[in-house]
């Protein structure tokens, strides 16, 4: 997927599981600044993987991002992480 069909398929999952704008920041946090809760976080990462065949897994995430804690995921780090593995 390119840069940006990878920012629509997160934008997509966001709006789908949480209603979120699509105008959202890309450093907007999941948790912090949107609300997520650990519930919406696997919601979150079923939508990805059903519209874009990816697999999301928090754990493979969180590593890739050098250890930093769930909490702390971004909408950039979603679309970087689908760079990475998509």
């Amino acid at each position: 997927m390119t840069k940006s069909r990878n920012k629509d398929a997160i934008m997509a999952a966001l709006v789908a599981v949480k209603g979120i704008s699509p105008e959202v920041s890309p450093e907007s946090s999941l948790v912090q600044d949107l609300g997520f809760e650990s519930m919406d976080m696997i919601y979150l990462a079923f939508e990805i993987e059903r519209t874009t065949g990816v697999v999301v897994e928090l754990n493979q995430l969180t590593r890739t991002m050098r250890e930093r804690r769930v909490d702390s995921l971004t909408v950039q780090d979603l679309v970087d992480f689908l760079e990475t593995h998509g």
